[in-house]
């Protein structure tokens, strides 16, 4: 095995171990749950038994009353889940995930409006991104679904 080859076996290892550790099916699938700094080009995967809300709330350095209060704090945040099987994301999904679900919930009493919680941009950005890493780490199956939502 060469030096690139080794590279890219053990970043795909650590990707796939931090995916497990966001959440794993009793059958072996993962569905890994992140989001992406569409500004900074980062991964950021949500703990197993933390909501989406109260991570990107706590990574943000607010409060989940904040972020109801200016959607835009959470703007270039952009959920994915990736879905894992025999080591390989079959499914990815960018755009929703219990974050958006959540301000939905409270949409009416702090007047939203039609204002997007991210904007078409990033969740492009986002996409882009992660489906780069999930190649370069050879993770991508080659007849992966891909869908995106734009909240």
């Amino acid at each position: 095995m060469g030096i690139f080859s080794k590279l890219v076996e053990e970043k795909k290892e650590e990707f796939i171990k931090k995916a497990k550790e966001t959440n794993m099916r009793g059958h072996g699938e993962i569905n890994a749950r992140l989001f992406v700094d569409a500004e900074k080009k980062k991964i950021l995967f949500v703990p197993h038994k933390i909501n989406h809300p109260e991570f990107i709330a706590a990574h943000i350095g607010k409060t989940k009353e904040d972020i109801k209060k200016n959607i835009n704090l959470i703007n270039q945040y952009i959920p994915v889940t990736v879905e894992i099987a025999e080591e390989k994301a079959t499914a990815v999904l960018v755009g929703i995930s219990g974050l958006e679900t959540w301000l939905d919930a409270n949409k009416k009493k702090y007047n939203y409006g039609k204002d997007k919680y991210h904007n078409k941009k990033y969740v492009n950005q986002a996409r882009d991104f992660i489906l780069a890493v999930l190649q370069e780490y050879e993770i991508l199956a080659p007849d992966f679904k891909l869908r995106i939502i734009y909240k």
